[in-house]
Formats: C-alpha cells, sequence, structure tokens
C-alpha cells in the first residue's frame, strides 16, 4: 500500500472515531426554548434573539423561526441576559436567567409597538418552566456544595440528600478502603441497584467499570459548579442504565481572575467516637489531607 493510501486509511479512521465520540457523548448544557408574540397574540417571524453569558460574554444568537418559535442550544450552566429585537417593535432584555445542567427552560416575549430607541428591561426574572422534558430530579448548586457540611469531601454525600436515595455499604461490594474512608459513593435510587446508575462529569462516563459500583475520580468539591441527580425519565442520550443520572459540571472560567486555595484535615484522633461503639479503645485510625 502507497503511503499515500495509508494517509487516507488513517484520516479514515480518526474520522469514524470522532464521529463515533460525537454519537455517544452526553450534554452537560442547557438550552432556552420560547415563542415570540405581539400583544394581539400574534406571531412574529424572523425577530433577532440574543442569549449571552452575563459571566463569560459570550453570545449565542438565533431568529424566530415562521411560527414565532426560537431554540438556543448548548448553553453553559450559568446566568444570562436575553435581548429580542424586532424592526417596529420596542427591544426586550430580560436579565437574572440562571440556568442548571440539562435545564430546558421556556421563556415567552411579547413585544410591543414602538420605535427600537426605547427599550424595555425586565430586571426579575420570572420563573422558568421546564415543560420541555418529563425528567425527573433535582440540581445542587455550587453555593449548595460549597456550605453545606460534607465531611469527606465526596459530593455524592449531597446525592442522598434527594429523595429516594440512598446510600449502601460499600464493605458488601469489595470496595477499597479509600472508597470506604471517604464515604459510601454507591447510592440506590428508588430501590434500584447502585451498578444501574451513570455517573457522568462533564459529560464523560466516571463509573468504576470494575464491579460497576464505584467512581472513577471524585472532584474536589472546590471544582464543581452544579450537578444533577436524575431520578427518572432521562433523556435517550443517558440510556446507558435504567437507573439513576448523575452529572456533574465543574466550574468555567469568566471575565475576572479567581481561584481557590484550601487545606482539608480529618484525622481519627479528633473525631467523636461511635454512638454504638464498645466501651474502650480508639477509634480506627484515619488521617486524610487534601490541599
Amino acid at each position: 500500500m502507497k503511503n499515500k493510501d495509508v494517509c487516507s486509511v488513517m484520516l479514515l479512521a480518526f474520522l469514524f472515531s470522532l464521529i463515533g465520540r460525537l454519537a455517544w457523548s452526553q450534554t452537560t448544557t442547557a438550552q432556552i426554548t420560547g415563542r415570540i408574540t405581539d400583544k394581539t397574540g400574534g406571531v412574529i417571524q424572523g425577530a433577532d434573539i440574543t442569549v449571552a453569558n452575563v459571566d463569560t460574554g459570550v453570545k449565542k444568537t438565533t431568529i424566530s423561526n415562521e411560527e414565532g418559535y426560537y431554540t438556543v442550544p448548548l448553553l453553559p450552566p450559568g446566568g444570562y441576559r436575553i435581548t429580542v429585537q424586532m424592526p417596529g417593535f420596542k427591544p426586550i432584555t430580560r436579565f437574572g436567567i440562571k440556568l442548571d445542567v440539562e435545564q430546558v427552560s421556556r421563556l415567552d416575549f411579547v413585544l410591543e409597538v414602538g420605535e427600537v430607541t426605547e427599550t424595555i428591561e425586565v430586571s426579575a426574572a420570572a420563573p422558568l418552566i421546564e415543560s420541555e422534558t418529563s425528567t425527573l430530579g433535582n440540581v445542587r448548586t455550587q453555593k449548595a456544595i460549597s456550605e453545606l457540611p460534607v465531611n469527606s469531601r465526596n459530593f455524592t454525600h449531597l446525592v442522598h440528600l434527594t429523595a429516594g436515595s440512598v446510600p449502601l455499604n460499600t464493605q458488601s461490594v469489595g470496595s477499597v478502603p479509600i472508597t470506604m474512608k471517604r464515604g459510601a459513593p454507591i447510592t440506590s435510587v428508588n430501590g434500584l441497584r447502585g451498578e444501574d446508575n451513570n455517573i457522568l462529569v462533564e459529560g464523560i462516563n466516571n463509573s468504576e467499570n470494575h464491579n460497576g459500583l464505584g467512581i472513577l475520580i471524585y472532584p474536589p468539591i472546590d471544582a464543581l459548579q452544579e450537578f444533577k441527580l436524575q431520578t427518572n425519565s432521562a433523556d435517550a442520550q443517558y440510556g446507558r442504565a435504567g437507573g439513576a443520572t448523575i452529572n456533574v459540571v465543574l466550574k468555567s472560567g469568566g471575565r475576572e481572575f479567581h481561584g481557590n486555595l484550601f487545606e482539608f484535615h480529618r484525622n481519627s484522633a479528633l473525631d467523636a467516637k461511635n454512638f454504638f461503639a464498645p466501651k474502650g479503645g480508639n477509634n480506627p485510625k484515619f488521617i486524610l489531607n487534601q490541599f
């Protein structure tokens, strides 16, 4: 085979690999959809919609279709500002829109006839109605992750705050000792087995494949922006397993310099003794440092 043919085969192999990765990937982004109408209820076609991330300044634009509908997909979780413009109507801008991981939000706009120099601004965002999906679950925000007490800095402890979610005994499935020391990473949701869960970080599978019951990488809780636990009716893209889907999103950059410096220390000499432990003796030795 000639060198030119070899290069062609290698290029085709790379393209097929890339297509396969895209086909199997899961998203961690949100989406906004809605309809643009006037005050009489008539649809407005061709309106310009601009969605801007207030932290990064990144903007996405689209136009409403012949039925007045618009959709802006692939929006990273965060705060947004939406502006709708149409010649002959007053532009309208809505602030304070918060999108969470995997959220599909419906946001309609009603334009008023007027000059383009007149602008309507809505600073208090109306509650976003997520009527485009039947997924059940809840989101743990960055504020909750950073302020709720997490003894071993294991974010899966916060998963167990969701109704229907309970930790399983890690010792019964032969987990490695460090996993047991950091708390149970295995969760049963709605009575299903732990190996039925789908655990993702930035859309990448993070499930331990040896026995399917653990997590490969524990991201530091300081690096987490938020995560969502879907307990039922997950989208088809998360069809690898029949249980819950835990989708973790890491913090992204912004227009301002920021960072974090910490040390977390645990020592069994400082821990309270188990209430049900027999009298005498000391706590099992355990020392953990995270920098």
